[in-house]
């Protein structure tokens, strides 16, 4: 896809990147909702309805932010392959969780996901999460997990 264009200033050409976002879900209802709320922030949704494809996929393209179903089969080996690949590990995984109380919630940090959403969340929460994890090259939200646990080991 072409990068977007932006004619607003005169005399100038101002060429921005759009955000690629891969989103793992096999749920057609969320991932159009997703899909919707993404385009609205300017990024362009990849989908992948399973984890062999959404890995191709990742290979294949330059990815901003991961988006991943956490309660998908085998999702939490999924993100805890995917950070041991160096070539990809520095794509920030955002895991979505059934909700924050979810054991799902812990794996998926010790798998390596840098941020989480719990269901349900509303579109201002997506949008928020996902301009986290997109303008920082390491979201900080499981910041107080990472910090007493590097406390209590010391």
């Amino acid at each position: 896809m072409l990068p977007l264009v932006d004619f607003t200033q005169v005399g100038k050409l101002r060429v921005t990147h759009m955000k690629k976002v891969l989103y793992l879900e096999e749920n057609e209802q969320n991932l159009l909702l997703v899909r919707r709320v993404l385009q609205a922030q300017g990024c362009v949704c990849h989908a992948a309805a399973d984890a062999q494809i959404a890995w191709l996929a990742a290979e294949q393209h330059q990815f901003d932010l991961i988006m991943v179903e956490m309660s998908l089969p085998g999702a939490v080996a999924w993100v805890s392959q995917f950070k041991q690949t160096p070539a990809l590990s520095h794509i920030p995984i955002l895991a979505i969780v059934p909700s924050a109380a979810d054991p799902l919630r812990e794996q998926a940090y010790l798998a390596g996901c840098e941020a989480f959403l719990a269901k349900p969340a509303d579109i201002r929460q997506i949008r928020a999460m996902v301009d986290e994890c997109l303008s920082l090259h390491q979201p900080t939200l499981f910041a107080e997990e990472r910090l007493a646990t590097f406390t209590a080991a010391y």
